[in-house]
């Protein structure tokens, strides 16, 4: 007889558990269905607000735009790319190419200085020049006036 109390114990807590004694799950609803059941409701109510109010589609969509916006410029300091330059370049002989632009005349003009080593603007232009210590100042070319460095201010060769 003991067996049969057994049987008659094992049944009783299966059945105040509320557990199917077969499948040993739950009967309540998972967390994944829930939220599922959330994000669909959530994302019908932000469907008739933008049917009601369409202009909350263009707020919204320039927030979150913004906010990714931000994102990315985060991540972007964070993860800085470097590919392809593992070596920094090194900044271009300026003394050399004025040396050869120079030629038979007055001076080199800064624009033209800036062509030849192929840089964005003048203003790198005379930070190299500020660097390697030569002076520039208005100058009468044959291409122009403007600020250019004089002949008698290019460095000789070493």
């Amino acid at each position: 007889m003991s067996t049969d109390e057994d049987l008659e114990l094992q049944t009783e807590e299966t059945a105040d558990t509320g557990e199917d004694a077969e499948a040993g799950e739950p009967d309540r609803m998972s967390e994944r269905t829930a939220k599922l059941i959330l994000t669909v409701i959530l994302l019908g109510a932000m469907w008739a607000i933008v049917v009601v109010l369409p202009e909350t589609a263009y707020i919204v969509t320039g927030v979150l735009a913004t906010l990714g916006w931000q994102k990315a410029r985060t991540w972007r300091e964070k993860h800085p790319t470097n590919y392809g330059q593992d070596e920094e370049e090194a900044p271009p002989d300026v003394a050399e190419a004025l040396r050869r632009l120079v030629g038979d005349d007055n001076g080199v003009l800064l624009t033209r200085l800036r062509d030849d080593l192929q840089l964005p603007n003048t203003k790198i232009v005379k930070t190299l020049l500020d660097h390697q210590r030569i002076p520039f100042k208005a100058v009468r070319t044959r291409e122009g006036n403007g600020p250019a460095v004089h002949t008698k201010d290019i460095p000789p060769a070493p």
